[in-house]
């Protein structure tokens, strides 16, 4: 998943925001902001995780992602107090005080409550309560100073009918009006409530009066009551499809005692004073009227997002094991990587993809050195410029070690004689071909007679000094010593030789598993790797093992 980022940027001084994201997704502080300045850069999560390890230390894609989603948010942050700090500049409301609270502030709820404490306001009760002179009564209750008036006294000073106040009630419900939206005011009091309904508040659904009596697909939240921090994710959305239909109805209940209770306790300062019943009217009044409203629909949007998250987390792990799942069925398979110089890394993974067994191997007979390959091509140069006499070729002269020590002197001698004065030859050659012919297979007759001779005496000989079976020896044990003698050629063979090695190790591995499919990469050396393969497998006669190439996206 690629999120769209504003257009903020993160700067390398922000290391509040880093700290933060560090925290929040317990990822090291190192691997966030390398991770934070390559998407600042314009790197994208999968290039990033896949290209990026040693900066970012190595970090999968649910943590790049993580730390993108919190990016996210903090530049949405950062973006609302730009746009905050500017109102109140534009209002010459903007303090030190206030700039640094701004600034301080890592939440959108908290900076969207100081937008909406200094945003121009409208023409409200308290507002009208003011522009009839009642603030000087409202400050009385709210500092909670006693002076030698009494509290009838002052409210009986504030009566005046040219200003819409002709009774004691209508003072004192003017100063009450005017300390509920001090209330409002309050960022500490607004955050504790928003803190109490969502630790202790519940989400509350029923049915619309004209379906009461209908069956819908909703009719188990027709009567339901659940506490917002454990509601399911599914539910909620749930619900709210249901509202936006207009079958049902929703709210975010808490218990209004002790939501005034929380604001009595930030705003009065003796339980028992004259000032104190003022107070909680002013606090009922408060909450009632205007914070709970807004309290409520800041806990609302908070359970959209957590239940969008949680949404959108199911959705990933349901189609990530649906991508993932094998397309073959479940089987054992078995991976294989081209490495440096013709070296292959093995792996053997079972049908839910636990790892079995892993090795080292050479399906490929390694390169020659320089010399080596130096050496062989002057020797295979040398065969090729040998002359040829017309029905002699090169070939006839490599005899074999033993056959060498069996021949006569003569017949190399007479050979080669004749090889090196075909010069001299040529014309008696091309007008008697046949006949030289019949006299050079004349001259190597008797020798190869006397020669097989020789060799059928030797071979006897042999076999005479071969000890005797014993008698009533057991086929068994014949055939566990060829099976001992086989094992001992292997075992010599592969000492000597890796490719050979190589194969008895991918044998044993897949007899051991029972492995059904092997998997090998597209980079470098695939086609190669490919070949060998496919040459095991006929030499093997594993006709049920299948190749499948596997690319870097699976």
């Amino acid at each position: 998943m690629i999120l769209r980022l504003t257009s903020v940027r993160i700067s390398a001084m922000d290391a509040a925001i880093i700290s933060r994201v560090s925290q929040e997704t317990s990822i090291p502080e190192s691997s966030v902001a390398a991770t934070i300045a390559l998407l600042e850069k314009g790197a994208t999560g999968p290039f990033i995780v896949h290209y990026r390890k040693e900066a970012t230390g190595g970090l999968d894609e649910a943590k790049v992602r993580a730390i993108q989603e919190r990016l996210a948010y903090y530049k949405e942050v950062l973006a609302q107090r730009a746009v905050l700090i500017k109102s109140l500049s534009d209002q010459g409301k903007l303090t030190d005080e206030l700039r640094a609270r701004i600034e301080n502030s890592f939440s959108k709820i908290e900076l969207e409550d100081l937008h909406h404490q200094f945003r121009p306001k409208k023409k409200t009760r308290a507002t009208e309560a003011v522009e009839k002179g009642l603030q000087p009564l409202a400050e009385y209750f709210w500092n909670q100073e006693p002076d030698a008036l009494s509290v009838d006294e002052h409210i009986q000073a504030f009566i005046d009918p040219s200003k819409g106040i002709s009774t004691r009630e209508e003072a004192l419900q003017g100063a009450v009006d005017i300390l509920a939206e001090w209330i409002y005011e309050d960022f500490e009091c607004r955050k504790a409530l928003r803190e109490f309904l969502w630790n202790e508040g519940y989400v509350v659904s029923s049915v619309v009066p004209a379906k009461v009596n209908q069956k819908t697909k909703y009719t188990m939240y027709y009567n339901r009551r659940e506490p917002v921090t454990s509601i399911p994710s599914h539910r909620l959305l749930a619900i709210r499809r249901g509202c936006k239909e207009g079958i049902l109805v929703s709210s975010i209940e808490g218990d209004s005692s002790k939501a005034v209770e929380c604001i009595l306790a930030r705003i009065v300062k003796e339980k028992d004073s004259v000032f104190a019943p003022v107070l909680e009217a002013a606090a009922k009044e408060s909450y009632n009227r205007i914070l709970r409203p807004l309290i409520e629909s800041q806990v609302r949007t908070m359970l959209k997002e957590r239940a969008d998250r949680d949404a959108i987390k199911v959705f990933q792990d349901n189609l990530a094991n649906l991508l993932l799942s094998p397309p073959a069925g479940p089987m054992v398979v078995m991976g294989i990587d081209w490495g440096k110089n013709g070296d292959c890394s093995v792996a053997v993974i079972d049908d839910h993809g636990a790892f079995l067994e892993g090795a080292k191997i050479r399906l490929t007979a390694p390169p020659l050195a320089p010399a080596q390959k130096a050496l062989q091509e002057t020797q295979s140069s040398k065969t090729e410029s040998l002359p040829a006499a017309e029905g002699i070729t090169a070939d006839t002269l490599l005899v074999s070690p033993e056959s060498e020590s069996q021949t006569t002197e003569h017949e190399p001698q007479d050979l080669v004689a004749a090889v090196s004065t075909e010069g001299d030859l040529g014309t008696e050659a091309s007008h008697e071909p046949a006949a030289d012919s019949a006299a050079i297979q004349d001259r190597r007759a008797p020798d190869e007679a006397e020669n097989v001779s020789e060799s059928s005496a030797s071979d006897s000989a042999k076999l005479e000094e071969m000890p005797k079976q014993e008698d009533g020896a057991a086929p068994e044990d014949l055939q566990a010593e060829t099976t001992e003698e086989t094992q001992t050629k292997e075992q010599e063979a592969s000492a000597t030789d890796p490719v050979h090695e190589g194969r008895r190790v991918l044998r044993d591995l897949v007899h051991k598993y029972h492995v059904r499919a092997i998997a090998i990469g597209t980079g470098v050396g695939a086609h190669e790797l490919e070949n060998a393969l496919r040459q095991i497998l006929v030499e093997e006669g594993w006709n049920d093992i299948m190749i499948a190439s596997v690319n870097d996206a699976g």
